[in-house]
């Protein structure tokens, strides 16, 4: 099975590395890989990571159920490293003029199979090569032009975040270092809290997996506080040339290509009485008529962060939804993830799930609760309550997935009956070693829903998950 754009962002269940703990509660030593000058500055940065992770009874074990054309097994351990050094330079050419730009390569390797039956294998690849140029009209008012090899999210990354593809020939499927697109061109404009950017973007994807999408679009957002904020976006398809499947799963050939998209998100503190109560939402249509397609994505989410008690507990509640196509009409209703940001505390539908569920007919319940134990130790869980958003439809797959049944990997195609999917939980503990060392471990257990079960006919079994990580970042 070659690796859909999407995904190597779901598979982040097992390699999240909790690098944003907040540091800023330890003392910060002298920085050494900071060089400055009269008008410049260099930055040197290391990020480095090694993982080992265990599987029990993957993909519920599906196999008893659906025999793959090799044998897989579903009991499984392997481990994950890379190392990605970077580099960035400002330089103020005046008081209003400033030139910047980036380097970053990633190395990564595999030991062992991972869960796709993928692994030994690894590559070293330019991950970050941008330049730009800023000017700075007015203290509120700023211009910036940048273009290259770059990062580049919208909101809370729902759609665009994920620009680099990992696993496979690439090696470090779930700790996922690849982030960047592989070509962008960006415009920016500030006034004040006022921003909007134009973009194109190209994904580093994987040679076995590529679906030659490249987009562009236009971005709107409005901060009236630190933490307060409302954007739009509009995002258009300029191309995409993936394969046909047959039966028994059909995808359009290129059937991404012409899509449009508007994307809705923000966030606000309505009660200055309550500051640490939250609301946040995202809402996405997509439509595309050459294919006659309409789909509709999204979620709403309230959050509480209760700083004046013990551990300062932080509380929320997302319901999110992604439409699966109704078999009953004419309409394409399957809705396209693109290229969304994947761990447990982004946009994963489910633990040990996400790496089935893509983020195309599915939705879920997902309630989470972060604390701080210490100034250095800090614990968050997950659990999501997943189903079907259409029943007798295809559960994975958006416009943009290419699909092959070989490496022995189960895979969902059918769709459900009964809706109910998985009851997912994921937990993690991080511990700050020091200002640059961070160790986290974590564990996930996928309960297989009804609608599983009787597609299985029985046999499905709950999945379970762990993995200890040690990460570098300077």
């Amino acid at each position: 099975m070659t690796n859909p754009p999407s995904l190597a962002l779901a598979a982040s269940l097992c390699g999240l590395i909790w690098a944003a703990a907040p540091a800023e509660a330890q003392e910060q030593p002298v920085d050494p890989l900071l060089f400055t000058g009269d008008g410049w500055r260099l930055k040197l940065g290391l990020d480095a990571a090694v993982q080992t992770a265990g599987e029990i009874d993957s993909w519920w074990n599906l196999t008893e159920a659906f025999p793959p054309v090799n044998a897989y097994d579903p009991d499984r351990a392997f481990t994950e490293a890379y190392v990605k050094p970077t580099a960035r330079l400002d330089i103020e050419a005046t008081s209003a003029l400033a030139f910047y730009g980036g380097l970053a390569a990633v190395a990564s390797y595999t030991l062992g199979q991972d869960v796709f039956d993928a692994g030994d294998t690894g590559a070293v690849t330019l991950e970050n090569a941008y330049g730009g140029l800023r000017i700075n009209a007015a203290p509120d008012m700023s211009f910036d032009v940048s273009a290259g090899m770059q990062d580049y999210v919208i909101g809370s990354g729902m759609l665009i975040q994920m620009g680099g593809g990992n696993g496979y020939e690439r090696g470090a499927l779930l700790l996922s270092p690849r982030t960047a697109w592989d070509m962008t061109a960006i415009a920016r404009e500030r006034f004040g809290g006022l921003a909007f950017e134009q973009f194109y973007l190209d994904p580093s994807e994987l040679e076995s997996g590529d679906s030659l999408t490249e987009l562009a679009g236009l971005h709107a957002r409005y901060d009236w506080s630190a933490e307060d904020y409302a954007g739009l976006a509009y995002i258009h398809v300029l191309k995409s040339d993936y394969p046909a499947l047959a039966a028994p799963l059909v995808i359009i050939p290129g059937g991404r290509e012409g899509m449009n998209v508007l994307h809705g998100y923000g966030r606000t503190t309505p009660l200055a009485d309550l500051p640490g109560l939250w609301l946040a939402g995202d809402l996405a249509y997509e439509w595309n008529e050459r294919i006659d397609q309409q789909a509709w994505g999204g979620q709403a989410e309230i959050g509480y962060a209760a700083t004046s008690l013990r551990f300062m507990p932080v509380f929320s509640y997302a319901f999110r939804y992604f439409s699966g196509d109704d078999p009953s009409t004419s309409v394409n209703e399957r809705f396209d993830s693109l290229f969304y940001e994947g761990s447990p505390t982004g946009w994963a539908t489910g633990g040990n799930a996400s790496l089935a569920f893509y983020n195309s007919n599915v939705m879920a319940h997902r309630f989470g609760v972060d604390v701080t134990l210490s100034e250095r130790d800090f614990a968050r869980a997950r659990y999501w309550h997943v189903r079907a958003a259409q029943e007798n439809s295809p559960i994975q797959f958006g416009q943009g997935a290419e699909v092959q049944f070989e490496n022995g990997t189960p895979i969902i195609i059918a769709g459900v009956q009964t809706p109910h999917l998985s009851d997912d939980i994921y937990i993690e503990y991080t511990r700050i070693l020091n200002a640059n060392l961070f160790m986290t471990a974590g564990g996930a257990l996928s309960v297989p829903g009804e609608g599983l079960r009787d597609a299985a006919k029985g046999v499905a079994e709950n999945w379970w998950g762990g993995y200890v990580n040690l990460s570098v970042k300077y």
